[in-house]
């Protein structure tokens, strides 16, 4: 953050000092798509795109970068405050959703805005002792090292659990991985262009984070992927899967139980597919929203 740094920038880097901005409009850019991407999500599919603990540690690291230490570029500014007023917004989506989120821990459901308070203050809290600490360029750098990983670990994880696409998209994921790009490429010139005050990002823990980004982010494309092809819900008001496919595999089935013999005594085998039908109808009225009458059965 060339705000934070207190030598004067070298000529060479003032010379490419528009491009530097640029990407840092363009990182500012692709996290409020990815941020508003998260409460249209929020408020159509009754769900939240941030895990908690990524929440409130962005929230935290925002606030310090936008009312303790501003930065004087006011690009950067810019960014911060519009980041930190739609991460609040996304955290109220995330308390109105959290009834049904969380319905599975009664615990939590009842608690989330106490949740979402404690663990703002917490990080909040902690980005100030770490500004303390290293001082504010250098706490705002690997504060936001901090931010990214636990959010690249916790939308993973969270797409992992959840076993569906329900509360992200192409959209969110590209938004926010470009978005990131765009501050390896600001965070580049720095270091090459400001060697006096940026050297230290070509040290090992930084080339580590990197890698570690890079490796968490592309998995979560592949795992995005998969997730979209064969998309498994649990709760029927906010199904997103296809139920082409489901309906496709009932008919096989029930075609190999109508193929099968009959038994030695001339009875047929074919009352299995009876019980089966009657199991399989449910499924149909869960992709359907669960308005169908599930007694219902194939006429054999």
């Amino acid at each position: 953050m060339d705000g934070f740094s207190h030598s004067q920038p070298p000529q060479a880097y003032r010379e490419i000092q528009w491009v530097a901005d640029t990407l840092v409009g363009l990182m500012g850019a692709g996290w409020i798509i990815n941020y508003a991407a998260m409460i249209w999500h929020s408020y159509r599919g009754e769900t939240y795109s941030m895990a908690i603990i990524p929440l409130c540690n962005n929230i935290g690291w925002e606030l310090v970068y936008t009312l303790v230490f501003p930065s004087p570029n006011r690009v950067e500014l810019a960014v911060f405050a519009a980041g930190v007023t739609l991460n609040v917004v996304i955290m109220i989506a995330a308390t109105r959703a959290a009834k049904t989120e969380w319905r599975h821990s009664p615990l939590v459901a009842a608690h989330t805005p106490l949740i979402f308070v404690g663990g703002t203050l917490l990080c909040f809290t902690g980005h100030l002792a770490l500004a303390a600490q290293l001082g504010p360029a250098l706490a705002y750098s690997w504060g936001a090292v901090i931010c990214q990983l636990v959010l690249s670990l916790g939308g993973l994880c969270q797409l992992l659990q959840r076993n569906s696409t329900r509360g992200t998209s192409w959209t969110l994921w590209l938004s926010r991985f470009l978005g990131s790009c765009c501050t390896v490429g600001f965070a580049s010139l720095r270091w090459k262009y400001w060697p006096d005050a940026f050297g230290w990002l070509a040290d090992p823990l930084v080339l580590w984070s990197l890698a570690a980004f890079v490796i968490v982010d592309t998995t979560y494309g592949i795992v995005l992927y998969k997730a979209g092809s064969f998309k498994i819900c649990g709760s029927p008001s906010r199904c997103q899967c296809n139920p082409t496919v489901i309906l496709q595999l009932e008919a096989i089935m029930v075609e190999f139980m109508l193929r099968r013999p009959l038994k030695s005594n001339g009875t047929s085998q074919n009352r299995p597919v009876v019980f089966m039908c009657v199991l399989l109808s449910p499924t149909q009225s869960f992709l359907r929203g669960g308005q169908e009458d599930t007694t219902q059965y194939y006429q054999l």
